[in-house]
C-alpha cells in the first residue's frame, strides 16, 4: 500500500499517513496486515501521539 497514492512515512514514530483530501489515515503495515490507527479530518493535533 505504501507504493500507491499520497502516502508518506511518519517522522519520529512508526507508521505512515495517507492523505485523502482534507482527511488523514494514519496506519502501520507488515507483510500481511494493515492497521488503521487514526482516521479523521486534518487538524493541528492529527500527528501528535496520545
Amino acid at each position: 500500500m505504501t507504493s500507491q497514492g499520497d502516502v508518506k512515512a511518519l517522522q519520529g514514530r512508526d507508521g505512515y499517513r495517507l492523505r485523502i483530501g482534507s482527511y488523514r489515515v494514519i496506519f502501520d503495515e507488515d507483510a500481511t496486515t494493515i492497521l488503521a490507527i487514526y482516521i479523521g479530518r486534518r487538524a493541528t493535533t492529527t500527528y501528535k501521539r496520545s
